[in-house]
């Protein structure tokens, strides 16, 4: 078999066996740099591009490890025997929410910010694809227009995150330009590639009405079959130890009511497009 070139990918964590990452039983990969700071951002460990010292009960250790394609590609395909499911690679190309269960297991990319190493890891998906490897990646979509094209060619499921859609607050609070975040989206959209919306739902960054509106007026714009559904998702603490590891700020966060998540999935609900509560 070819081997791949040595292209070196930088990695905070593979989680095995893991249920909120996609379809089925799915190895998520955590790449390591991302290009936005949220302030709310529950893996802060995946933010800096370099590898980072910690510290945990006086012991130091590092987040950020350095993988080939290669190493990569073997870490992965030990857990294939997991990734079960009715469709095939010829039938991933799905169209309606109801096939994502028929999906099998396989390989999510997360991060950080996913596309940002793909032109260091696209062997490595050309090949798992070639193998009927189901390969999903969760991501921002604020990178360059040739990572996403890229990730189009070469992963079959996209989960994109709605975060905020006030061009002003995305660059100050975000460090994102909301316009990119628009091109790209209509490029994934022209793709057909399924998708499914991710809306983190955070007391005082995303949940205001002037927010909310845009991301239901965007979709019912859109008007496109390849949105599968929407998910929002609960803002959570679950990061806090790695902030304080870290020794950087932990983040001052207000719960979301389940009484507001109930009025703001009525709302987005309105676009036609299913949509579920997430409370991870």
């Amino acid at each position: 078999m070819t081997s791949m070139p040595n292209e070196k990918i930088l990695i905070t964590k593979i989680q095995r066996f893991s249920l909120h990452d996609g379809p089925g039983i799915r190895t998520t990969i955590f790449l390591k740099g991302c290009s936005l700071h949220c302030p709310w951002c529950c893996n802060p460990e995946n933010i800096s591009h370099e590898i980072e010292p910690y510290w945990r009960n006086g012991i130091e250790g590092k987040w950020g490890n350095w993988y080939s394609q290669e190493e990569l590609y073997n870490e992965v395909i030990k857990d294939k025997g997991y990734y079960i499911g009715e469709l095939g690679k010829e039938d991933f190309f799905i169209k309606d929410k109801k096939d994502i269960a028929r999906l099998p297991g396989g390989v999510t990319f997360s991060g950080g910010e996913a596309l940002l190493q793909i032109k260091a890891y696209k062997d490595l998906l050309e090949r798992l694809g070639g193998e009927g490897v189901h390969r999903t990646i969760e991501t921002s979509l604020f990178a360059s227009k040739e990572q996403v094209r890229n990730a189009i060619e070469n992963f079959d499921l996209f989960y994109v995150d709605i975060k905020m859609l006030e061009a002003d607050k995305c660059r100050k609070t975000l460090g994102g330009d909301k316009n990119l975040y628009i091109d790209n989206l209509d490029y994934l959209i022209r793709s057909e590639k399924p998708f499914i919306f991710r809306v983190p739902i955070i007391r005082g960054y995303t949940d205001s009405e002037e927010n909310i509106d845009r991301i239901v007026q965007l979709i019912l714009k859109i008007k496109s079959s390849n949105i599968l559904k929407i998910e929002l998702l609960k803002g959570h603490r679950l990061g806090e130890q790695k902030y304080l590891d870290l020794k950087k700020e932990v983040p001052k966060m207000k719960d979301i009511s389940d009484e507001e998540l109930l009025l703001i999935n009525k709302m987005m609900s309105s676009t036609g497009v299913h949509t579920e509560i997430h409370k991870i």
